[in-house]
């Protein structure tokens, strides 16, 4: 990933010390004093004849070892020694160079190497492509990997998808079902189209957009490290959001068509069924192409309201599609909803009512055929398929967020400054050292949940050497 992590630990747990798989120990002066599996360096340093107290785990063993503490744990024959024969970092470190860890790593050091790095630039070592891959995976095994940590998310948050894509459909479903129930005239058909494909399905899809503008953040910084490309982060995100646009359809549509009356035909109800569910994965890529663009929350919000109000004037409800301005015809049939509107309408309306409700080709007067249908879901397709290239082009080459800054360069100090900065580097701080004790040390905070106070430290007692960096660890 071209990165390199650095993590400092506290006094690190048993634990997570025993997490690590190999460790090197610096003893005083910065002597080597142990390199190798981390499992092997208290019976190396036991071998030398450093006794591990009981009540002691591994890291203090270690710790201790590296330290001046380390006369403490001495015992080659059983009793404390003399403290001028305690060992030294420097002859602990000659110790491990006769050791077996040493010698494995030196051969190591001394292997030939399988590829000669130094011959990449003139040519004439082995090629490693898989070095210069930008990305390790493939597109589509990172979209799968996008597709099934989007799907976790969203089945974690039982309660918000149950009560979003289940009870709202429900609700909404059923208000629209009695309002047009039964329905006989053509209009009230198409007034039941508009209700559900304008104002809930857009609505339902632009109600996302929060929740993907906040993990913006989140790909920027996998997208960095170069886990995964921008169009993989978007495929694989939209196909996660799949299962609940179905969920959507399935209450919420299936309600509507069957308490209207629409066609009782397997055919007409799947052609619905599929409008309806591509027109909400073409709305959520469009929207998406807001997410990349927005800077913030508010001008997303602007820019989905825009939309579903273009939307939802010209998709041939409000305004018949034969009495749109000429100037106006352009957004007809660029938009997506008028396709969508259409489609449904030449699914359900017969040549005489799709005629008197505008439905009608614009060259000859006549009706719009059944082959609309299959136009309409080619342009679900391709209009898909382009906001999708469009959200991931704009993700990769616009960044609204300032990446994380770096700790500042040293500034050159210059003139005045500079003599400054040398007088008060040569000044030594005048101070004594000395040994802190501490009896029966209490402490205690307010309690983040009640009125009462939390006791952290109680009647602790304890000594800090001068010179010494210590922590202060207590449980009970």
């Amino acid at each position: 990933m071209n990165r390199i992590a650095v993590i400092s630990l506290l006094q690190p747990s048993p634990e997570a010390v025993a997490l690590f798989d190999e460790m090197i120990l610096l003893g005083d002066g910065g002597q080597v004093i142990f390199a190798g599996p981390t499992s092997g360096a208290s019976a190396h340093f036991e071998k030398l004849g450093f006794k591990q107290p009981d009540a002691m785990d591994d890291a203090d063993f270690l710790l201790a070892v590296a330290s001046a503490d380390r006369e403490y744990l001495y015992h080659p024959e059983g009793d404390l020694p003399r403290s001028d024969d305690v060992p030294t970092s420097e002859s602990l470190g000659k110790e491990f160079q006769k050791s077996e860890e040493h010698a494995l790593i030196m051969n190591r050091l001394e292997r030939e190497w399988e590829q000669d790095w130094s011959a990449e630039s003139t040519g004439t070592g082995k090629a490693l492509k898989y070095f210069h891959k930008k990305h390790h995976n493939s597109l589509w095994t990172s979209a799968l990997l996008n597709f099934k940590r989007g799907l976790t998310l969203w089945s974690r948050n039982k309660g918000e998808w149950i009560s979003n894509q289940v009870i709202k459909n429900i609700n909404v479903g059923l208000c629209n079902g009695f309002l047009f129930r039964q329905a006989t005239e053509p209009r009230e058909f198409l007034g039941a189209l508009y209700a559900v494909n304008m104002v809930s399905i857009m609505l339902s899809a632009s109600a996302s957009v929060n929740a993907l503008l906040d993990g913006r953040s989140v790909f920027y910084k996998h997208h960095s490290s170069n886990f995964y490309s921008a169009l993989s982060y978007v495929v694989g995100q939209v196909a996660a959001l799949v299962p609940a646009m179905i969920i959507d359809v399935t209450v919420l549509g299936s309600l509507l068509y069957w308490m209207v009356g629409f066609k009782a035909t397997a055919d007409a109800f799947i052609i619905y069924f599929l409008y309806f569910l591509m027109f909400n994965i073409l709305m959520l890529q469009i929207f998406n192409v807001f997410v990349a663009l927005a800077p913030n929350k508010s001008l997303l919000g602007a820019a989905c309201t825009f939309t579903i109000f273009f939307n939802t004037v010209f998709c041939g409800f409000v305004v018949k599609p034969d009495v749109i301005p000429i100037y106006w015809k352009w957004l007809y049939w660029i938009l997506p909803s008028p396709w969508v509107y259409r489609g449904l309408a030449v699914n359900q309306l017969g040549e005489t009512d799709l005629i008197n409700n505008g439905f009608v080709f614009e060259r000859n007067g006549n009706p719009f055929s059944k082959q609309w249908i299959g136009y309409g879901f080619a342009y679900l397709i391709l209009a898909s398929s382009l906001a999708t290239l469009v959200a991931a082009f704009c993700l990769h080459h616009f960044r609204m967020e300032e990446p994380q800054k770096s700790a500042p360069d040293v500034q050159e100090i210059k003139g005045d400054e500079k003599d400054d900065g040398d007088a008060n580097n040569d000044a030594v701080a005048a101070f004594t050292p000395v040994n802190l004790s501490f009896h029966d040390l209490c402490y205690e905070v307010k309690a983040s949940k009640g009125s009462g106070n939390l006791r952290l430290l109680k009647s602790v007692s304890g000594i800090f050497r001068s010179g010494r960096m210590c922590a202060l660890m207590v449980s009970d």
